[in-house]
């Protein structure tokens, strides 16, 4: 992942697009990656904007925490061991319909970001990322969860 630059400076300012007017503070988003140096990045970036975070190293840990917390976004690397972020983006999908996830991988494979997408996920970040990719592509997932759970209010009504 790319350290911020001069050039990017992130702002404690950022709004949230329209569409969904909760403030950051209101989302929790869980961070999923084997690589601590990367849990800590995506962490950092994410609460400086103001979200609340945390972070698991695996998806058995994702799944224990997920059973604990309400989370509105899950942020999870593809490619770890024992099990994979699609296997949890299964798990999540079926268990927590409500939660945006995001994958992200290494790789730009665009087989992965189809079946990544087909099997539900809000959106599939490459890394390096920068912050703003980062902010933007989350901002932009919990604006899209925001309009499933509005659908879904409006088909029980």
């Amino acid at each position: 992942m790319e350290s911020q630059t001069q050039s990017e400076p992130l702002s404690m300012t950022m709004t949230m697009p329209a569409g969904d007017n909760s403030p950051r503070e209101n989302h929790r988003v869980l961070i999923v990656d084997d690589d601590q140096v990367v849990r800590r990045a995506l962490m950092e970036v994410l609460q400086t904007c103001g979200y609340k975070c945390d972070q698991a190293c695996s998806v058995s840990e994702a799944l224990l925490y997920l059973e604990q917390q309400p989370y509105t976004c899950v942020l999870t690397d593809l490619i770890m061991p024992e099990q994979s972020g699609l296997d949890l983006l299964r798990d999540v999908v079926s268990s927590h319909p409500d939660i945006a996830v995001i994958l992200v991988s290494g790789q730009n494979d665009t087989a992965q970001v189809r079946r990544a997408l087909k099997s539900g996920a809000y959106d599939y970040l490459v890394k390096p990322s920068t912050a703003g990719e980062i902010v933007a592509t989350v901002d932009a997932a919990l604006k899209k969860r925001q309009q499933y759970l509005r659908e879904q209010t409006d088909r029980q009504s």
